[in-house]
């Protein structure tokens, strides 16, 4: 009489709630692994990295929503492209209003991106020191639960 191994079983043969497990093929997390080393592994290896990374791109993306290489590199420009074209001709009063016009555009532009600048320095800021707790919450997290049970049993 033959008999199924574990390689060959198929979902017919298998009861309800079992799930195909082949032991060479190392599908599944830690097979064969001792659960605590695999919670501990994934409470301070696993999360930790997925918290770097999800901090990473929102410091990322934070310089990309508010421009602010882009600001740098066009402080001075006008502000939303507003120039006038000097006039044709030897007209001192024309040269000196579109001087004026252009001199005050670059100034309201100079200062609008300064202060979107600093806006994004300040979110800059916070998402840092926001990552920051939560990165060290989480790390401290298990041993303040702990400490808890043991407050709350031994009181």
């Amino acid at each position: 009489m033959l008999e199924a191994s574990p390689k060959s079983s198929t979902r017919a043969e298998l009861g309800a709630g079992q799930i195909p497990h082949h032991p060479d093929s190392g599908v599944g997390t830690g097979a064969g692994q001792n659960i605590i080393i695999l919670a501990i592994t994934w409470l301070y290896f696993d999360v930790p990295r997925n918290i770097l990374k999800a901090w990473k791109n929102f410091l990322l993306y934070n310089l990309e929503y508010f421009s602010i290489p882009l600001l740098l590199k066009t402080l001075f420009s006008h502000w939303r492209r507003y120039g006038y074209a000097y006039p044709r001709g030897f007209d001192i009063k024309g040269y000196l209003e579109v001087f004026t016009s252009n001199l005050i555009s670059r100034i309201l532009g100079a200062i609008m991106r300064t202060i979107l600048i600093i806006i994004g320095i300040i979110a800059e800021i916070l998402i840092v020191v926001g990552g920051l707790i939560i990165f060290l919450c989480w790390l401290v997290l298990p041993f303040a639960a702990i400490y808890g049970l043991w407050r709350g049993f031994t009181a």
